[in-house]
């Protein structure tokens, strides 16, 4: 049994009655992690059973050799009732050689991390046998009401929520409990929002019975309706309950804010029957390879051979038994491919009307896929999020071939065409119109039917769209036209590994420091300068939170006066600041990241590319993106005219992950006069003897984004021949392949998912060998991490040998727990310049002084006290629901969440950030449209002087001192300021105009 200190919650010394000994109670925040030890193997199966679980089974693979006797391998909770899962709680016998000075010593320094007290006081405890809750001994704890009770399953899943949180404590949920709990006694509504409250707790409930009736009692006291602090959504999106499952135990969380996908859709009516299922380890962190398997003395233990550990058998047994919440009994459905990285499944609650079944055969056919990791992977594409647009009858779509080559040595295919086709432009239109687009866009990333891929605008097509061969996965009826991304301007940055690549390839240090430094010198100058703010946020457009401060600095707001101005420009700098840190992120202004696309027009020869894009508007040196030298065309319709630049001249190409120097590419950019109708896109020619998109890395046109960059200071003399990309052939089976292959497929995957490890590995040798990323083994790495990426399509795993693995790591990588040396390397340099710069927290509330000082006189507008209480209102209701988004996921600050820019989150959410962040943009944008809508109701019906006054109103209950509230100790409560700007526009109006709008 181990824990990290960090997982110590409390530590007491106690003195147990009935006992002579004292001891220690530790209160964990997580259960510790299990082992058990190879036993000799002379033992019988029963035996070694008795002896480590005593449970009547053992995993056959358990069978070892007596070299490896001794060690310890990672395991589940071996308890008879599952206890380690259901406790937090833990007493420690203290030894009597134990002197009051080891005590004393022990405590002061435990004080110092205020884990306890100090002096310790000896507190007398009683030990009394505990009565098991769970309704299951697999996965625990999780309770259901008795059969006599009918409690609905979603106030089910909330009552599992608060137990899995010790917010509620099994042994107090008896049926008095659930007897509050039904619908003739508490309205659904009411007893959602009590099991709310009862999550805002510090500690347990001991009396859940009494306090519910207290919270019910007080509603019917003040008349209030019950208000839940759900959002209400905007189009496109849903929400997704998950569960964590551990080694120990599970938890149910959320529900999440999530975009729709074209599944959830269908079935929207069944939308409390989907749910997602993670399985990650006891701190909630992404569960290793290494705790699946069993060690080898000497070697390596990831891998497709490798022995499996009863965790193993834990994540697969629950993939195929599914988990019953009230009565929903939730079974395996399928996974996307950014599902299977982070480990994680859909899960649906059939019944007799639907199943999982059922849906899997209206997604399409996939009897004719006779390879496990295909099939699932084409079940997968089903799920990934997406926008409803139009539908395209069959007879409107055009089949069109292909284009493929031999290289030039006749070894080699290639698919030129890979995953791209085309789209009329008029239809185009319609798309983005349907998508509210104010413009319309060059490509598109598509789902439509059994095809995924890219659609590029061709103004000269009569069909809708024109699909290629290589676009169709798998055959279905569904003719609506989902829509995943499309082209558009996105700042481009560099990370580690271009940085490495590039440092390989001859372009020195100080190029990159020097462009570190003068990023680092704008984050700290837009702090003091409005209009530095201004363009950082323009050459980093990034949504319509930038917009808004945009409009703000450009209506006159200071971050020095204005403190909504100021702690969104806090959270985008600290943002950018740790990024440096950790990922040596540093801005490119010359640059781009953009859509690969392919020439239709066949004028582009190999090494050349056609590169048209809108500028940043940067105005300061240190941003301008130099497309002043290039020509530029008009773009647009006339309502919505903008311009455009044609690059031209030698430029960088290169696709994340990039690993093998040949991944960058230097190309050639070249106007095209017939390819002017594409922009904010990467145009590839469809000559040569490979494409361009396979030697980045191995791409293709489906939707990959490209960093491309026109930057004299890194386009390198010599570039070096891309590496081979040629997948492994992928098993065929001699059958259909059926759920449970898919379902072991995806814990093989865990098994040997050591994409992450590969990815660190190269990043260190490429640090230390003289040849950097040219070194044998770093090419080496190079080839697994192609592998690893690969693996979801060919269900091919890549070993990383032992002698690859690291044994120390740079400083810039910031292994604490592992032997570290000072890179000497561009990596190192860039970290230390950058090092103590980088913020982890931003302030948690604003000063009261500061919001009294920036109260705005001018935006007190003739008769705002007919709207202060309805503003009172909404701001309430919009601060509840924004706190409790921000508990959801562990946002320390408004900053953070408003902003989209969150430098730390809940440690379940490490592992699937990015897409994380993505939801609580979506769940915030969700917040601001609903208050938005708020404020327009009636809006019809009022003058623009009444408008104005509402607004003027919402501006008041924020930023007057006679809102902001004080505790009856003196103290400030928490006070959020970013409510009435929902409607900056409007308030913008009253600022510019000074108070007095026309």
């Amino acid at each position: 049994m181990e824990s990290n200190f960090e997982e110590l919650d409390a530590v007491k010394i106690v003195a147990v009655r009935g006992a002579s000994t004292r001891a220690l109670l530790l209160q964990l925040r997580t259960p510790p992690y299990l082992y058990v030890q190879r036993a000799s193997k002379c033992r019988s199966r029963e035996t070694i059973l008795d002896m480590i679980i005593g449970t009547p089974s053992l995993d056959p693979h358990y069978v070892h050799t007596e070299e490896e006797e001794g060690l310890w391998v990672r395991t589940v909770d071996y308890t008879p009732k599952r206890s380690i899962g259901q406790c937090l709680s833990y007493l420690l016998k203290i030894s009597n050689t134990k002197t009051g000075d080891d005590m004393n010593d022990l405590f002061k320094k435990l004080a110092e991390f205020h884990l306890a007290a100090y002096p310790p006081v000896i507190q007398q405890i009683s030990l009394q046998k505990g009565a098991p809750f769970a309704s299951s001994q697999v996965l625990v704890p999780i309770v259901d009401a008795p059969p006599e009770k009918k409690v609905n399953f979603e106030l089910m899943f909330q009552v599992n929520q608060l137990l899995q949180t010790s917010k509620l404590i099994g042994e107090t949920l008896d049926s008095r409990f659930y007897h509050l709990l039904q619908p003739d006694v508490t309205p659904h509504e009411q007893a959602k929002l009590v099991l709310e409250r009862l999550g805002k707790r510090v500690g347990p409930c001991w009396d859940p019975v009494k306090e519910i009736q207290e919270e019910l009692g007080n509603m019917k006291e003040t008349l209030s309706s019950p208000r839940s602090v759900s959002i209400k959504l905007a189009s496109g999106m849903t929400w997704v309950r998950r569960v964590l499952v551990t080694p120990t135990k599970v938890y149910c969380t959320g529900p999440e804010v999530d975009t729709s996908n074209r599944v959830t859709r269908q079935f929207a009516s069944h939308s409390d029957r989907f749910m997602r299922m993670s399985f990650v380890d006891e701190n909630l962190e992404p569960l290793s390879s290494v705790a699946l398997s069993v060690p080898r003395r000497g070697g390596a233990q990831d891998g497709v051979d490798a022995e499996r550990s009863l965790l193993y058998n834990r994540v697969l047994k629950t993939l195929k038994e599914g988990i019953v919440i009230g009565d929903h009994k939730f079974e395996f459905l399928a996974f996307s491919s950014s599902q299977l990285r982070e480990h994680s499944v859909w899960m649906f609650a059939s019944y007799a009307q639907l199943t999982a079944t059922m849906i899997r055969a209206w997604m399409g056919d996939f009897l004719t896929i006779r390879n496990v990791a295909k099939c699932a992977a084409r079940m997968g594409q089903c799920f990934s999020s997406s926008k409803p647009t139009l539908e395209v009858p069959e007879q409107e779509v055009e089949q069109i071939p292909d284009i493929e080559r031999e290289d030039e040595f006749g070894m080699s295919k290639y698919c030129f065409s890979d995953g791209i086709g085309k789209i009329s432009k008029e239809f185009a239109k319609e798309v983005a119109k349907r998508l509210q687009m104010e413009v319309v866009p060059s490509a598109f990333q598509i789902r439509y039917g059994g095809y995924k891929g890219v659609v590029a605008v061709d103004p000269h097509s009569d069909f809708k769209i024109s699909l290629r061969p290589s676009m169709r996965k798998f055959a279905s009826k569904h003719v609506g036209l989902d829509i995943l991304a499309s082209s558009r301007f996105l700042p481009s940055y560099l990370n580690r590994q271009i940085i490495l690549l590039l440092s390989t390839l001859g372009i020195e240090d100080s190029v990159f420091e020097q462009m570190q430094h003068r990023m680092v010198s704008e984050l700290n100058d837009m702090l003091k300068d409005g209009d530095v703010a201004r363009d950082m946020l323009q050459i980093n457009h990034a949504g319509e939170m930038h917009t808004r401060l945009i409009d703000m600095l450009a209506a006159g707001y200071q971050p020095q006066t204005e403190p909504f101005v100021k702690m969104l420009l806090e959270a985008f700098r600290a943002s950018q600041l740790v990024d440096l840190r950790k990922r040596s992120r540093i801005l490119e202004p010359k640059g781009r990241v953009l859509m690969g696309c392919l020439d239709e027009t066949k004028s582009l020869s190999y090494g050349e590319i056609f590169l048209q894009v809108t500028p940043a508007l940067g105005r300061r040196k240190g941003l301008r993106d130099g497309l002043e030298t290039f020509d530029s065309y008009p773009i647009g319709s006339a309502a919505n005219q903008n311009i455009a630049y044609v690059v031209t001249g030698w430029v960088i190409v290169a696709k994340n992950p990039c690993l093998h120097p040949g991944d960058i590419r230097k190309l050639k950019a070249v106007d095209g006069p017939g390819l002017r109708h594409m922009v904010d896109c990467l145009v590839f020619p469809q000559k040569g003897h490979r494409p361009h998109p396979n030697e980045c890395s191995g791409s293709d046109l489906d939707g990959d984004l490209y960093f491309v960059s026109w930057d004299e200071d890194l386009i390198p003399l010599n570039t070096d021949e891309p590496m081979d990309y040629t997948s492994p052939g992928a098993m065929t089976l001699d059958h259909h392949v059926t759920i449970e292959e898919i379902q072991e497929f995806f814990v093989k995957y865990m098994v040997t998912d050591s994409l992450g490890v590969i990815s660190n590995a190269h990043v260190v040798n490429a640090d230390i060998e003289p040849a950097m990323a040219r070194s044998t083994a770093c090419q080496e790495l190079a080839k697994l991490v192609s592998l690893a990426v690969d693996f979801p399509k060919t269900g091919v795993p890549a070993i990383i040998p032992q002698n690859l693995r690291p044994t120390k790591y740079p400083d810039f990588m910031e292994k604490g727990d592992k032997e570290t040396y000072k890179s000497e390397r561009v990596l190192g340099k860039l970290f230390r310049q950058v090092k103590d710069a980088s913020l982890e927290k931003l302030p948690c509330e604003i000063p009261r002084e500061d919001i009294e000082r920036a109260f705005d006189p001018v935006m007190v507008i003739t008769g705002y006290e007919e709207f202060i209480d309805m503003a009172k209102f909404h701001k309430n209701e919009y601060d509840r629901k924004l706190i409790g988004l921000m508990n959801q996921y562990g946002i320390e600050t408004e900053a953070e969440a408003v902003s989209g820019y969150m430098l730390n989150l809940a440690r379940q959410y490490v592992k699937r950030r990015e897409d994380v962040v993505e939801r609580i943009r979506d769940a915030v944008r969700s917040l601001i449209n609903e208050a938005r809508q708020r404020f327009d109701e009636n809006a019809d019906d009022m003058v623009d002087d009444d408008i104005y006054a509402k607004a003027s109103a919402w501006y008041h209950v924020t930023y007057h001192p006679e809102h902001i509230k004080v505790s009856a100790t003196g103290r400030r409560e928490v006070h959020l300021i970013s409510f009435p700007w929902v409607i900056y526009n409007v308030l913008l109006q009253i600022k510019k105009a000074g108070g007095r709008p026309c």
